[in-house]
Parts: structure tokens; sequence; C-alpha cells
């Protein structure tokens, strides 16, 4: 969907879809390709509604021009009309494939949304045409999980990618490659294949979409409008974007498109552009091409559950480049190196399943004003384009493999804590109960410094608290929240979440007291090589004077975010709170999982100050 509208009939919401951008590009048509890859594929189509006797011979004979090509996805519109022509229809079933469309389903109730399945199932039926996919730009998850069970539908076509407030729906978090829906949300990859196929019915600019315009992407007519009425650029551009588009991303490459014939039929200059288009798409592609339910059974002999994708682009708009990854779990962007955008499928479920979404259509479309069956983000700081939701900040420096992304949380993170909406953050204390010493208060402290600088009340408990920690011996200290950012301050001894979390070796840096034959040693050992970054002998620091203290961040079982800050001894980690207050104005460039510092009372007052505290490691 392209186009923001406001007072129509919702008839004919769906039949205004374009808007104006005007941007001065120059691009290189393609040239033909020869070489046919079994590994890519295309879908083309068209949306045609209802029309008269003379709309339908217009739009045949333009059909005609590209026979013998028989690869059209035609989606028809309700309320179907065009079906009791026998003669164009027979025309198109010779041409291609035919599918029935729909829209705005989350507006209506839930026996509505099956009543309006069955009408159009039976509409169909009745000419002979049983169908197998179904087409509505926004998908809703209960329609298509009717569809699947009720009818043993095996895909479906729509979704926008990234939509946001327009023409009354907002969809962010989805796919634009296909993948078997979720019995949950419509937008995530279920964890088997027993779900449709879901297919989108244009293909975006996997990057320049969301940062310069909506309107960057395979829809011709869009790209008529972003190029200020230049059929030359609008061609070329999305003939390139086609072209990067499948040879971009792995295990496969794919592209499609399609355009209503509803906006081209009375203007010229449009018919000749995509014209021009189609026959470009024709020449280079056909043997690429590929109904809807062709491409679902290949999909489905092919795998057994969605594949891990992997795509790396370049916008043919303006050489921006971007990496994408999806997976069962997780769906992450990087952009120069920082991870812009990401989301984590698990326990997200459409709201609209049970409920119904009241639009006013007589109002502009607004945040709250639409359809809005987004996922929810971790990071969402990829947008700020044309008709596209605004950078949310918050992205993260990350040089690795984007599949073990899950499990990188850098310090730099505490920005979160700091920023966190109200109740969203836990900082866990040793319970003061079974501390021996008065100076064990100051892990409490230490704590307290970082808490003062939330911009919102957050929780505060103690290892003690049942709700939030395991008591059980076997796990004493498991944290048994879900998915929570969580503080800690105070090391392995006096803190049981802290000393789980090291014995079960999930911290990148545990402490280790160990006897040699000069004494005791404190050391801090680095968990993934077992390298001691660390090593003191005990008999040669001064504590009044000298500390040791860490600060790292990790992610455990359970997917909490975690971060814990300790010392050798009390004023190591009263230490940890000053340095973090004194560090955070920079604190995104403290991009690793662990630092190790030193303290050195240098003005021998025996209070920790900022300026006496120095890294000596990180990893």
């Amino acid at each position: 969907m392209v186009h923001k509208v406001s007072g129509m009939i919702l008839a004919l919401l769906l039949a205004n879809i374009l808007s104006c951008v005007i941007i001065n590009s120059v691009f290189i048509v393609p040239t033909k390709s020869d070489q046919v890859d079994p590994a890519k594929i295309f879908n083309l189509g068209m949306i045609i509604h209802d029309l008269n006797d003379t709309g339908r011979q217009e739009c045949m004979n333009w059909i005609s021009q590209f026979d013998p090509f028989t690869k059209w996805n035609f989606i028809l519109w309700e309320p179907f009309e065009n079906l009791n022509d026998t003669t164009f229809i027979n025309f198109l079933k010779t041409r291609g494939l035919l599918l029935g469309a729909t829209g705005y389903m989350q507006y209506q109730p839930l026996n509505t949304r099956e009543s309006n399945i069955d009408a159009i199932i039976d509409n169909f039926n009745a000419k002979n045409i049983t169908l197998k996919g179904m087409f509505m730009f926004q998908p809703d998850t209960y329609t298509l999980n009717y569809l699947y069970a009720q009818y043993g539908f095996e895909y479906y076509v729509g979704y926008c990618f990234e939509q946001y407030v327009l023409d009354y729906m907002t969809m962010k978090g989805g796919w634009q490659l296909p993948y078997y829906h979720n019995s949950e949300h419509a937008l995530k990859p279920a964890e088997d294949n027993q779900g449709l196929v879901v297919f989108p019915h244009e293909t975006w600019d996997w990057v320049s979409s969301l940062t310069s315009s909506h309107h960057l992407y395979t829809h011709i007519l869009g790209a008529y409008r972003q190029f200020n009425d230049n059929s030359s650029q609008a061609v070329d551009y999305c003939l390139r974007l086609i072209n990067e588009s499948l040879s971009s991303s792995e295990p496969f490459g794919y592209a499609c498109t399609m355009f209503e014939w509803e906006l081209i039929k009375n203007d010229l200059d449009l018919i000749e552009t995509t014209t021009l288009y189609y026959q470009q798409i024709i020449n280079q592609h056909n043997p690429i091409c590929q109904l809807y339910n062709e491409t679902t059974s290949w999909f489905k002999q092919n795998y057994d559950k969605t594949p891990t994708y992997q795509v790396a682009f370049t916008s043919p708009y303006n050489d921006e480049q971007i990496e994408w990854y999806l997976d069962l779990n997780y769906r992450i962007a990087r952009v120069e190196n920082r991870v812009k955008s990401y989301v984590i499928f698990e326990d997200q479920k459409e709201y609209w399943l049970n409920q119904v979404c009241n639009v006013d259509f007589g109002e502009l479309a607004n945040e709250t004003n639409c359809i809005d069956n987004s996922l929810e983000f971790e990071i969402d700081d990829l947008g700020g384009g044309f008709e596209r939701d605004s950078p949310k900040g918050g992205s993260i420096y990350y040089t690795g493999n984007l599949a073990d992304f899950y499990s990188f949380n850098p310090v730099s993170q505490l920005m979160v804590v700091i920023e966190a909406a109200e109740n969203q953050v836990y900082y866990i204390y040793a319970d003061p109960h079974r501390m021996t010493r008065a100076v064990a208060a100051y892990d409490a402290t230490s704590g307290s410094i970082v808490y003062g600088m939330c911009q919102n009340i957050q929780n505060q408990g103690f290892d003690t608290n049942p709700n939030y920690v395991s008591q059980n011996e076997s796990d004493r200290g498991r944290l048994l929240l879900q998915k929570q950012t969580v503080l800690m301050f105070g090391g392995p001894r006096p803190n049981w979440c802290v000393s789980y979390l090291e014995e079960q070796r999930l911290t990148p840096i545990y402490f280790v007291e160990e006897q040699q034959t000069d004494g005791t040693h404190f050391k801090f050992v680095e968990n993934s090589t077992g390298t001691d970054k660390l090593d003191r002998l005990v008999s040669s620091i001064d504590f009044e004077h000298e500390d040791y203290f860490v600060v790292m961040s990790l992610v455990d079982h359970n997917s909490n975010r975690v971060f814990i800050s300790y010392g050798f001894d009390w004023k190591g980690t009263w230490s940890a709170g000053i340095y973090i207050k004194a560090i955070y104005s920079n604190i995104h460039t403290y991009t690793n999982l662990y630092y190790i510092f030193r303290w050195v009372d240098s003005n021998a007052d025996g209070t920790p100050q900022p300026n006496e505290v120095v890294q000596i490691a990180t990893g």
C-alpha cells in the first residue's frame, strides 16, 4: 500500500494508493540475463477490480500483447462481478492463476471474518475455480488460521514490508521472502511447515525504502511517482531492484511485482510505462517466472520449515548497503557494523486473534486510528524515510556473525537500563541479613548510584526473593525472570545470582580464589579462553587504597539481559557504581562484553574517584 487516504468509502481505499515524491536520479538499464538459475524465482501479477464489458475487453487487449506468456497471477477484487463474465474468466485461466482478494479483516468480528471467507470461496467454486491461496494487503492471523484449518489453503499473498500508518494499516517486523506463517502471529515464521506459505505482493528495496522512501520498491506506479513521472528512470530502477533482490539472498533468490489495472486504465502514459516494464521483466526473467501455487509446491518440497535467510543487499537507488538475517527465532538487520533492527519472535502473539480493531475511516489514519499488527522490537532504529516510521535509537555496534547476535549483550547496552520505561529493570542485591561485614552495604550503595541515574522508577529486591530468584538448593540463585533486564552489584561470594551465573559459566568473566605457594591469589578469568585476565596476590593489595573491579554483561538461559558489577573487595564494587556514572555520557563506546578496571587511591583519601580508575583489560 502506498498512499495516504481520508474520507473515502471503504470500497475505494485500496484502489487509490499512490503518492508523489520528486527525486532526481539516473539509473542504467540492466542487460538481459541469458543464464537461468533454478535457485531464483519471480512472481508477476496484476490486481483487477470489477470492470464493465468495455473495461474487461480493454484489459484483455492489454494482457494479450504479452502472449504466449502464461505465468500471470491475477488478483480479482471483491465483490467479484468479473466472475460472471465467462469469456473474461476463461481468458484469464488460459494465461495464469486466479486468486480472490479481500481486506481489513481485523476490522471485522471473528464470525464475520469466517463468513466473508466462506462467501468468497463459494463464489469462486460456483465458477469452477478452486482457490488454494488468498490475497489481502494486511495478513490477519485469525483468517489465515481459518483458511489453513478449514479449507486446506496453501499460501497467502500480500503484506507491505514494514508498512507504517498507510491506508489505516501498520505492520512492522515481517519478512519479504517466503516463509510458513505462524498460527500465533502471521508476521513471524512457524517452527514447522504447518502453515500457509506467505508471499509479498511486491519487493521493497531492503534498505532505501526504509531510510529514503516507502515508494522504492518494484511497484512500477509507485516508482513512477517517486521519479517525478519519469518512465525511463522508474523502469530502470525497478529492473535493477529485481536483479539485486534475486542475487542478494540465500538460500535462494526471490522477487515479485504487481500493479492495479484500475490505476492505469485511463492514463496512456501509465499504460505505456507499465507495458515497457512488464515487457522487460518477461524478456529478462521469463524462465524463472512462476505461479504462486508452483512456488508454493517448490517451497514445500525443498523446506520442511522456514529456511534460515541471509541477505546482503546494495540498494540500486543510492548504493546503501544492508545485511539481513532471519531464522525461526530472530530477525536482524545491520548497516555499517551497527545492528539497526532486532526482533525476537518468541512469545509474540497477534492481539487481533481474539479482538476487533475499531478504525474510523472517516478520519485521517494515525498511530492510534489504524490496524496495527506489528511485532515488538528489541532494536527499532532503521527508518526515517518518507512514509516510514522514525528511527528509535539503540543500535548496537557488532561485527560478528548475525546468527550469534542473540547472545551478544555489550556493556554499552546499559543505556537501555537508564532510559527504560517504568518497572522494566530489576536491581537484585545480596540479602543484607546474610552479611557479616558492615561494609557489605556498599554493594547496594554502588547499585543505588546507577539506580539514581534511571529516568523512571524500577524494581529493586534481594536474591532471597522467591519471585525473582530460585531458592532451591540445586539451582539457588537462578533467575526466574524471563526476557527482562537485570542488574547485580556484588560478587559471587555475597550475591547468590552472581554465584549461580559464574558457576554455570554464563558470564564472560568469572572470579577465582586460588591458593598458590606464595599465598592466596584473586583472579578474573575469561570464560571463552580460560585465560587469566587479572591475577593478583592478595597480600600485595592494600584494599584501603587499591582494588580491582569488573563490569560485564550477558544473556542468560531465560533470555534475560544481565549486567554485573563487583570488585575484589567492597571499595572495588563501590568504584564500579561511581565509574559507571562518570562514563555514562560515553557508554555507547563500551561495545565489549566485559571491562576490568583498577582503582588506586592517588590522593590517599580512601574514597574512589573516577579519575583514579584505569581500564586494564576488556574482551
